[in-house]
């Protein structure tokens, strides 16, 4: 994936050579995200929903407005912190 300030492109590989685009998502069409700070984590509610860890990796699901959601994941925690935060 590759996130710009107004899409998020979803690639078909991580191979530059290879590359194509396979989806792009305009971040407008996601739902609102209401975030809190729980402890030391934030929580997101809405357009943005951490499903926690599993054996992809951590994950969470992108919820849109017209009623299609995505389920991003990835073995670093870090990684998908940040992901949900840029979102």
């Amino acid at each position: 994936m590759i996130l710009t300030t107004s899409t998020l492109n979803v690639l078909t590989s991580r191979r530059n050579q290879i590359t194509k685009t396979y989806d792009v998502l305009d971040l407008n069409i996601v739902k609102d995200i209401n975030e809190s700070i729980q402890g030391d984590q934030t929580v997101y509610k809405g357009g943005i929903v951490s499903l926690g860890q599993f054996d992809e990796g951590m994950c969470f699901k992108l919820n849109l407005k017209n009623g299609n959601a995505f389920i991003i994941c990835n073995p670093k925690e870090k990684t998908i912190n940040s992901l949900m935060s840029y979102i």
